[in-house]
């Protein structure tokens, strides 16, 4: 089972003047051909920090206090990032693929108890836009990020997978223009559980010389709430956020 409960966090102030350290160490590599539109950079550092004060988050009740002590934290982490973009001559558009993965070492006090702590993150974007015609446009965006964090003393492991589609489509007829967008997410609240949301809207814009007038349509489908979870911090966060109502909306602009 999962026992959820809700929290307020309070930070306590902490007044101090020493000065903590990082090291790091870089190598990139990068590679351009611009006679076929094609591009792709990448990156991996190593860095090592020595923090002479280190977090600390107590369990008061309702409360979690947070606050920082006069202790050595010592950490290290890993990040690598890599980028690629091709132009698609034959689809007038272009592709473009974003991967960074991120893993830490560190360390804090749980109620008093010195707990070592590893936490990585991978996320990974790609987009493909491209025009049909010579007017119609359409792009479509994946991201998936991944969340992991293992509590070395206690060798215990939480994470998150949460994916994302976005897709737009714009069609201009003569001094229309009609846009359609549509977002789908699929988020992992709690280990194996997902949870899907979609949202769609679309918006209707005609111009003329100084007016522009537009008509918009959000949350079609007119969904309540968006959640997801993030493991971090020694604990496993679930968010939820209050989306606004299916709502319809005019406006009016004029250009001097």
């Amino acid at each position: 089972g999962v026992i959820l409960q809700d929290y307020q966090y309070i930070n306590k102030g902490f007044a101090g003047d020493k000065v903590g350290k990082t090291s790091s160490l870089r190598f990139g590599m990068d590679y351009n051909d611009a006679l076929n539109s094609l591009l792709s950079l990448f990156s991996i550092s190593r860095s090592y920090n020595s923090d002479p004060y280190m977090r600390s988050q107590a369990f008061i009740g309702n409360y979690i206090l947070l606050a920082s002590v006069t202790q050595r934290a010592n950490g290290n982490s890993l990040h690598m990032n890599w980028f690629l973009s091709k132009g698609l001559n034959f689809l007038n558009g272009i592709f473009y693929l974003n991967a960074i993965y991120t893993n830490n070492k560190s360390k804090m006090l749980q109620d008093e108890i010195l707990m070592p702590y590893r936490s990585n993150t991978l996320s990974i974007n790609g987009s493909l836009g491209f025009n049909i015609g010579a007017f119609i446009r359409i792009n479509n965006i994946v991201s998936y990020r991944y969340n992991g964090m293992k509590i070395i003393p206690m060798d215990s492991k939480s994470s998150a997978n949460n994916w994302m589609y976005k897709f737009t489509f714009t069609v201009p007829i003569k001094a229309w223009e009609i846009d359609f967008k549509d977002e789908y997410y699929h988020n992992e609240i709690t280990a194996g559980k997902y949870k899907d949301f979609f949202l769609s809207d679309v918006e209707a814009t005609y111009r003329t010389k100084r007016l522009e007038y537009s008509l918009s349509f959000t949350n079609i489908f007119n969904k309540k709430d968006y959640s997801y979870s993030i493991p971090g911090d020694l604990m496993f966060n679930s968010y939820e956020s209050k989306i606004r109502n299916r709502q319809i909306l005019f406006s009016l602009y004029f250009k001097i």
